[in-house]
């Protein structure tokens, strides 16, 4: 299993427009691309001046993976920097789930 992790920041004034689009249109959009069996979106307690959070998708191998960055990642990050390219910075991790319990 592999987990596809993103992790964003938002500057305060848009959080909450942000993480509304995300949650509305965003990872439903993803989701639909079947790459992925599930997805959570955490937000980070500590107290900041900007929104941090990390979105974290799980897919079954690295294939998988790679099928959705090449035929789907492209597209859906262009809708999301159309929409907040001065709003939100992001950056993006791979990693082999040793342990799932």
């Amino acid at each position: 299993m592999i987990l596809y992790q993103v992790n964003v920041n938002v500057k305060s004034d848009y959080k909450e427009e942000w993480r509304t689009w995300m949650c509305e249109h965003h990872i439903p959009e993803v989701m639909k691309t079947d790459c992925f069996l599930n997805v959570r979106m955490l937000e980070s307690m500590e107290q900041s001046t900007d929104g941090e959070f990390v979105i974290q998708y799980v897919c079954k191998d690295y294939a998988t993976l790679l099928y959705y960055r090449q035929e789907f990642s492209p597209g859906l990050q262009a809708q999301h920097n159309a929409k907040f390219a001065d709003i939100a910075t992001s950056f993006r991790k791979e990693f082999s789930i040793v342990l799932d319990i």
